[in-house]
């Protein structure tokens, strides 16, 4: 068996491997960035950012998006900015704290909702959602920042004679994962990137 040929085979069942130890119930596992990184970290468009809350060290977090399902700008604008330059923050002496003045409007977003469990983190998640992740405390927080942008999908004019969806890929690498991302919401679907 040639080199190239025992390289793959290893990839492929380092991949089983992968799936076997994920197919546990992801209801029980702790809400860690550990567990969403052992879910999801495998897939290139899944982004984590690790944050501090208005400088302070003891106030860390972690943002987690599907880059191209989820607004940036809003992220970045709505989330992440009033996180840190909002002086209610500042008082904030534990991440109880802050999840308390999250949801009593100090950032910048009007759909703000508690999440109660990592399979829920993950589906709102896929579905193009933000989620801040509070490991020493195991609670998360979700912000509804989906935001897509492609090119308007027409219908064919090669091919009349078939009925089918309008979805279709187009010239951009995001877009297009980002349109598979929204028909399948698995953490079992994973994008690698090669250069070729």
């Amino acid at each position: 068996m040639g080199k190239k040929q025992e390289t793959q085979k290893e990839t492929l069942f380092s991949k089983q491997e992968r799936n076997k130890e994920i197919s546990l119930d992801v209801k029980t596992l702790p809400v860690t960035r550990s567990s969403f990184d052992q879910l999801l970290g495998y897939s290139y468009d899944i982004k984590f950012r690790d944050i501090t809350i208005y400088g302070k060290p003891e106030l860390k977090a972690t943002v987690i998006y599907v880059d191209g399902l989820a607004s940036q700008s809003s992220i970045s604008d709505f989330v992440l900015k009033p996180l840190n330059t909002n002086s209610k923050f500042l008082k904030c002496l534990n991440n109880h704290d802050v999840m308390d003045v999250i949801q009593n409007g100090a950032v910048y977003y009007s759909d703000v909702e508690e999440i109660q469990n990592v399979e829920e983190g993950i589906l709102k998640i896929l579905s193009g959602n933000a989620v801040i992740v509070f490991d020493d405390i195991q609670k998360m927080i979700g912000f509804d920042v989906k935001d897509f942008d492609t090119r308007g999908i027409e219908s064919s004019t090669e091919e009349s004679t078939f009925r089918s969806g309008k979805d279709a890929f187009v010239e951009k690498l995001k877009a297009n994962t980002s349109t598979i991302r929204l028909k399948i919401k698995s953490h079992f679907l994973v994008f690698e990137n090669y250069i070729v």
